[in-house]
């Protein structure tokens, strides 16, 4: 009874117990922007990162016009991993409550302001059309904007916790160039969150892998003349966009295609991301990875032609969480438009990341 009535034992015993407070709830990082970027919640930090709203949803086509690029491609994924063994091992992280004004800025760091006005006046005026491919809705701006703070928040929860996270959010991202939208895509998601993590987050050396089957473009260009930056494009080619041939390096070098002709299995493209695509970006010894997982290089996909089975992308997320001596991987959701089976394919990556 002495022990606990000594005050210097209590103020002992007061500063231990806000120490376990202190790391149990954790929430900001001390370079970090305060102001804009605090985890209110519990970071479950044995588990998954999964940043996911229903809001993503809201984007669909209009006149209730058919389209690959659908709100399904979401709900059906998240709903299989509901139903799945795996859902117990995620943590639903919450977004970031982030200033407007400020995510206008994280935009603008990657796309004109010229774009960004269009497409507001666009929306506005009720436009339907983006570009032949890319639709756009009266939520459309309000969803994009949210899948860009999806990445955000992913980006800053891998980067402070040396832990992965994945994204599944649309529309997707890495079609979309600094000027316009394109293939589907409005914001250039993971080159935002990329270019936060530089602009905010102190990181000088950033890796990113796009395994969606189409040539990440817009992303590409937005890195081609960023030292910082090396990015490697596993994809179809020639395919659409009609871009990412193997000598398209960047005048920087710190571009690398790998190309596939139509039929190409699973077994030729793990060799390649584990002989060719991951040395590449580890000998720049990145800080922090991220990966454009897109799924429509399956078998079943109605819009590509190559032949990954789902439990292909176990394999090749474990080849990626073995490589790079952390854990600071952001996985985020591309393409993918044959709905059940990339609905099992990123359970497939989820599971690769466990495992890893």
């Amino acid at each position: 009874m002495f022990v606990l009535s000594c005050p210097a034992s209590r103020a002992f015993v007061w500063k231990q117990s806000l120490y376990r407070l202190w790391k149990t709830y954790r929430c900001v990082a001390p370079f970090h922007n305060r102001k804009y970027l605090s985890f209110t919640t519990r970071c479950e930090l044995d588990n998954i990162a999964l940043l996911y709203s229903d809001k993503f949803q809201l984007h669909r086509p209009p006149n209730g016009r058919k389209h690959p690029e659908c709100p399904e491609r979401v709900a059906t994924a998240i709903q299989h991993l509901q139903n799945s063994p795996i859902f117990s091992k995620l943590h639903m992280l919450p977004f970031e409550q982030l200033d407007d004004a400020w995510l206008t800025q994280k935009v603008l760091s990657v796309h004109s302001s010229g774009y960004l006005e269009d497409l507001e006046r666009w929306i506005r005026q009720g436009a339907s059309i983006l570009d032949s491919d890319t639709y756009l809705c009266e939520h459309s701006l309000e969803v994009g904007r949210l899948a860009v703070k999806a990445w955000i928040t992913a980006t800053k929860y891998s980067f402070e916790y040396s832990k992965p996270s994945f994204v599944l959010a649309r529309p997707p991202g890495h079609h979309a160039t600094a000027y316009t939208g394109m293939g589907f895509c409005i914001f250039s998601n993971l080159a935002i969150a990329a270019k936060y993590a530089m602009e905010e987050l102190g990181v000088t050396r950033v890796g990113i892998l796009d395994w969606d089957v189409h040539h990440g473009n817009g992303t590409a260009s937005c890195f081609q003349k960023d030292q910082r930056v090396r990015f490697v494009s596993l994809h179809q080619f020639p395919f659409y966009p009609m871009t990412g041939a193997p000598e398209e390096r960047g005048p920087l070098g710190n571009l690398l295609n790998i190309t596939f002709p139509s039929g190409a299995k699973g077994s030729e493209f793990i060799h390649r991301l584990c002989n060719e695509a991951i040395p590449f970006l580890t000998q720049h010894q990145p800080e922090i990875v991220f990966v454009s997982a897109g799924y429509d290089a399956l078998n079943a996909d109605p819009l590509g032609g190559l032949c990954l089975e789902t439990e292909d992308y176990y394999e090749m997320t474990r080849a990626v969480m073995s490589s790079f001596g952390h854990k600071r991987i952001v996985f985020g959701l591309e393409g993918g438009y044959h709905v059940e089976e990339t609905a099992k394919a990123i359970e497939k990556t989820l599971q690769g990341i466990l495992e890893g």
